[in-house]
């Protein structure tokens, strides 16, 4: 008799420890508290700690090359970007942490242009995975190529640019520029 008064007992605290925790979350929920259920324990959440997944998740290399592309496109016409964009690498350097440099091949009349477009992989950053333009070495604008090399060389000549010249095509401050260089040593000695 006394054993099943105690396993009565028992069974009578069992009850009313799970009908008290069940009580205490609801009232949890009532007052939008999050609880975390463990091993049939009821813990409130501890301060700091979130009840959700993050903002932001960690993106694939190939999901960041595609935002940028997507920007791009936006940016300056899906038409323009097929016609004069082509992306060539994706380069992580060890020297610059959480920077990824996606370059471009930059074709206009004939001519080529190297671009890059540098991104912030920190995906804890408030700016992750967007354009870093301080870092990025790309147009503002659409924009051709219409000074040849030839009439670039003859605007260096009117200038009295010393001949013979070393021309390459640059972007400086979002915009394609010829960047002509004498070769003329002799008015520049090197070493003694």
């Amino acid at each position: 008799m006394s054993q099943k008064i105690l396993l009565s007992l028992m069974l009578s605290m069992v009850l009313l420890i799970t009908l008290t925790m069940v009580i205490m979350s609801i009232q949890a929920v009532e007052r939008d508290q999050p609880l975390i259920i463990v091993n049939v324990k009821v813990v409130r959440k501890p301060e700091g700690i979130s009840a959700t997944t993050p903002k932001r998740m960690i993106m694939l290399t190939e999901e960041v090359v595609e935002k940028v592309i997507t920007e791009l496109k936006s940016k300056f016409g899906e038409s323009f970007f097929k016609e004069h964009f082509v992306l060539k690498d994706i380069i992580e350097k060890s020297s610059i942490p959480d920077v990824m440099f996606i370059n471009f091949e930059y074709t206009s009349n004939g001519y080529k242009v190297n671009m890059s477009v540098a991104v912030n992989t920190w995906w804890r950053s408030e700016r992750a995975y967007q354009i870093i333009h301080e870092f990025s070495n790309i147009i503002h604008s659409p924009q051709e190529i219409r000074v040849t090399r030839e009439k670039a060389e003859n605007i260096a000549a009117e200038e009295k640019l010393p001949q013979p010249y070393t021309s390459r095509l640059e972007v400086r401050d979002g915009r394609i520029v010829w960047v002509m260089t004498s070769q003329n040593f002799e008015k520049y000695p090197i070493g003694d």
